[in-house]
């Protein structure tokens, strides 16, 4: 097991917003949500 340094959590926070985000941008530049 790894201890959980905050820089570590940053890294994991970041990661999981990516992972929530990436989606939301790919299906607007798809034209999902259209200006």
């Amino acid at each position: 097991m790894f201890e959980m340094t905050p820089a570590r959590v940053c890294i994991i926070i970041v990661l999981i917003l990516l992972l929530i985000v990436l989606p939301l941008l790919t299906a607007q530049a798809n034209g999902a949500f259209t200006l």
